[in-house]
């Protein structure tokens, strides 16, 4: 598979499969060193594809590598504005570096770019509740079940955040 990749790269420098299968072929033999620079490789070449600043993202995040992930996924943003994947794994990255003031900006950015984003929607709602703004949080669940009431853990976390509230009927 590495070979095959190699190959491919070497006919088209922004082959975005190509460097995703690389790197996951090499974390699949526990090559995450390589499988990493291989990945900072593609980044310095300046790729301007936003599809391969979000697999490179998605690569680091599966080696819990949140602050490189989160560069790739904002350098995704910065290509293309409208990028609602890279908004959100971006705002996702940013809530597991702990981050959360600044994960609720980016989350707002992916909500209005797709305000129909239901994961968006989700996440940015598990960061008012781990920031213990429980009204906004409870608001915000609320637009989660607007667009799928049958959301179980909006529902639950919902209910969690009006019993705080003290809304308990």
């Amino acid at each position: 598979a590495i070979k095959c990749c190699e190959a491919a790269m070497v006919w088209d420098k922004e082959n975005v499969q190509a460097y995703v299968v690389k790197a996951e072929s090499l974390i699949a033999q526990n090559k995450s060193d390589e499988a990493r620079a291989m990945m900072e490789d593609a980044i310095e070449k300046s790729i301007s594809k936003p599809e391969l600043w979000i697999e490179c993202g998605k690569v680091f995040s599966r080696m819990e590598m949140w602050q490189d992930a989160q560069k790739c996924f904002n350098r995704a943003t910065d290509i293309n504005r409208d990028n609602v994947e890279g908004w959100y794994l971006e705002a996702n990255a940013l809530q597991r570096l702990g981050q959360f003031r600044d994960a609720i900006l980016v989350y707002n950015q992916s909500v209005s770019v797709d305000p129909q984003n239901v994961d968006a929607w989700l996440g940015r709602s598990q960061t008012l509740d781990e920031l213990r703004l429980y009204s906004e949080a409870e608001k915000s669940y609320s637009k989660v079940l607007d667009l799928d009431p049958t959301n179980k853990e909006a529902l639950l976390k919902k209910g969690m955040m009006l019993l705080l509230l003290r809304r308990n009927e």
